[in-house]
């Protein structure tokens, strides 16, 4: 087994390096921990870091402090694939000697030891479950997945007991452990395919073992008298095809485009015949359910994705210093946000000798993030540009921010659109996918044409230009949004659909018939 072969090697060593301090990284620990080797861990490695931290316990390093021991030391390359040729390329020109990259066959091994042992250790203490949650990812930078566990955090407050089934490892666990949700894991693929790198012998072997994982949900359900499943995404469907052998309600929420994403169906027309099977089918926007033409329209609800008010509510005036602005993406980079547009807007507003701060709060595609910086170097921006990678507390970047940019070409429902707006800022959106759903073009926010960066240049001269008028816009914004899109109110819609589904014949302890 792989992850015995990286357990032998570890023990040749006195000194052990993390070069990575992510959910593969913590994966590394585990296996460390586990072969007893964490008194010779040094530390965690990263290229660059913001501050004095921590993770796992154990210090971080920026990889040049640790040069002291590049003939000593076994440094575990612990990140991504894509990553790996950079910072390998990175621990050469600092000589290090020992270096092991964490393909995908040891991030499966160690993966999979590390769900065993999950399970062996971990007992779900509720007797009887209501609802069984299929998470499609484990991710808690997903929206979906943030909004899931919400929705089971909201359903708790009606005496409603639910459990969320992860399909893989990640660092959700996180989300669902702060939230008290109780969560299991059962590996699964999902049923799409990644159309700029098809690789059909590796996906339809993961689909066949998803017979396993049909099998492991159906006896969850047998075991704990699940009354409906939920599942969380349009990508996962092995919940099911339990539902349906076990004969129970399937509720299918469908939060995302996944063509616009770039994944299409292995088996279209089997997808939509498994789709259209449902009790219900939720989609989080109008646009999303315009998106999924094939389904049967009849059994579709709308209900918007809904937010924490408390967690993200600022009691502020933006653009009190129209002499300086701060301007403010929170999501994802990669090409499908589109947050190049930012930067070709900024050459112009800079051209207008408009002063301003720009911040990139977000992980993501690295070749994509290299373009931007490019962008932004080749129009002597650099110094207007912050790229912060992903952070936990994403409302100190929008306290200090005036306007908030969302310049996706496809938004599924927009989490941070609303996040943005219940926080205070002016939001200016593209005219794409659901945006305008949450945006109310000049009432709530601003509009511009998806694509024309001259106009979302224009759209933030005319908010500096005009800060009455912005500041009560960013405030009718904030209200609208305070009471539109709630995880109260979303917790109440999906209740009862719940209810309309399972005839109320077992009532919920605690209900409320009120809407928050």
């Amino acid at each position: 087994m792989v992850e015995v072969v990286l357990e032998n090697e570890l023990k040749e060593y006195k000194q052990i390096i993390i070069y990575g301090a992510g959910m593969v990284g913590r994966l590394v620990f585990g296996t460390i921990k586990a072969a007893s080797c964490l008194e010779y861990l040094i530390g965690f490695a990263v290229s660059r870091k913001a501050e004095e931290q921590l993770y796992c316990g154990k210090n971080v390093y920026e990889i040049r402090e640790l040069e002291m021991y590049k003939n000593t030391a076994l440094v575990i390359v612990a990140t991504l694939p894509q990553l790996h040729g950079e910072i390998t390329k990175v621990l050469c020109e600092y000589h290090f000697c020992n270096v092991i990259c964490v393909d995908k066959k040891l991030y499966r091994a160690m993966e999979q030891q590390y769900i065993q042992n999950f399970v062996l250790t971990h007992t779900i203490r509720q007797k009887k479950i209501d609802i069984l949650f299929m998470a499609s990812d484990n991710n808690c930078s997903s929206g979906a997945f943030l909004c899931m566990c919400d929705l089971c955090a909201e359903l708790k407050r009606y005496g409603i007991s639910s459990l969320v089934v992860l399909p893989q490892y990640g660092n959700g666990e996180q989300a669902l452990t702060e939230r008290e949700v109780e969560f299991t894991y059962i590996l699964s693929e999902h049923w799409a395919y990644f159309c700029r790198k098809p690789d059909w012998e590796e996906k339809n072997a993961a689909l066949a073992e998803n017979s396993h994982a049909v099998q492991q949900i159906a006896g969850l359900i047998d075991k704990y008298h699940v009354r409906l499943v939920h599942n969380n995404t349009t990508y996962t469907y092995a919940g099911a095809l339990a539902a349906y052998q076990k004969g129970i309600p399937l509720v299918w929420h469908l939060r995302e485009n996944i063509h616009m994403q770039g994944f299409e169906f292995v088996n279209t027309k089997y997808a939509m015949q498994i789709l259209n099977q449902s009790d219900r089918i939720v989609a989080v926007s109008a646009y999303i359910k315009e998106c999924m033409d094939q389904l049967d329209a009849q059994g579709v609800r709308i209900v918007y994705d809904g937010v924490d008010v408390k967690k993200y509510y600022l009691q502020r005036t933006v653009l009190q210093n129209a002499a300086k602005i701060t301007i403010v993406l929170v999501g994802a980079i990669m090409p499908l946000k589109g947050q190049e547009e930012m930067l070709y807007a900024a050459d112009i507003l800079k051209q207008k000798e408009l002063d301003f701060q720009i911040l990139f709060v977000g992980g993501g595609e690295e070749e994509y993030i290299k373009k931007l910086q490019k962008i932004a170097a080749d129009m002597c921006l650099t110094e207007k540009i912050q790229f912060s990678g992903r952070q936990d507390d994403v409302q100190f970047f929008y306290k200090k921010s005036d306007i908030a940019v969302v310049c996706s070409k496809s938004e599924a429902f927009g989490r941070t659109t609303v996040e943005a707006q219940m926080s205070g800022c002016l939001v200016i959106g593209a005219d794409t996918g659901a945006t305008p759903e949450l945006i109310r073009d000049g009432v709530t926010g601003w509009l511009y044409q998806q694509g024309n960066y001259e106009e979302l240049a224009d759209k933030i001269i005319y908010a500096v230009k005009h800060p009455d008028q912005s500041r009560a816009m960013a405030l009718t914004g904030q209200k609208y949004a305070c009471a539109t899109f709630t995880k109260e109110r979303n917790a109440f819609e999906i209740l009862q659909i719940y209810k309309e589904i399972l005839h109320d014949n077992e009532p919920w302890a605690g209900r409320s018939d009120r809407v928050p």
